[in-house]
């Protein structure tokens, strides 16, 4: 007859997979992580997120519609001491002071590069028309416009 072994529970399978050097600091995650970095184990067939279900184990369901956030800007990290809610924006407001946005020509849809931008803003400066750069660099006027503006391309607009 083959023998069984217990299976372990989720609390046991998530705590294996967690290196807690100490209270304060950062607990990592050492089992599978993702490409940004945050910790995965599978619960019932689905993938979750280690920081959530940190959350949920160590201190409350997640409500609805809710992310759960780092205070530590650690990915891998699952201290529940380090992790908060919050929404959507404040999601992407973290990223944004984190500089963890795609910016620039790596974004994938971006359609012109760094370079190119710093031409524009030039040639923007001396009044030339928005649809005779359009048309130079193979770009719609409403791009220029957007640059012109500072909306997108932020991260140049300010030079001089």
């Amino acid at each position: 007859m083959p023998r069984t072994y217990p299976c372990k529970s989720l609390q046991e399978r998530f705590w294996s997979k967690v290196n807690i050097p100490d209270l304060f600091l950062c607990w990592e995650w050492l089992g599978y992580r993702d490409h940004n970095g945050y910790g995965e184990l599978g619960v019932n067939g689905r993938t979750t997120s280690a920081h959530r279900l940190s959350y949920t184990l160590n201190i409350e369901a997640i409500p609805d519609g809710l992310f759960v956030l780092h205070k530590c800007n650690n990915p891998a990290c699952v201290n529940p001491y380090h992790l908060y809610l919050g929404s959507q924006q404040d999601n992407m407001n973290d990223m944004v002071r984190a500089s963890r946005q795609t910016i620039g020509e790596n974004h994938p849809n971006a359609k012109l590069t760094e370079t190119q931008v710093i031409e524009i803003i030039k040639l923007l400066k001396t009044n030339i028309k928005h649809k005779v750069i359009a048309e130079i660099y193979s770009t719609s006027e409403a791009n220029i416009s957007l640059i012109n503006s500072g909306r997108l391309w932020k991260h140049l607009s300010r030079l001089p």
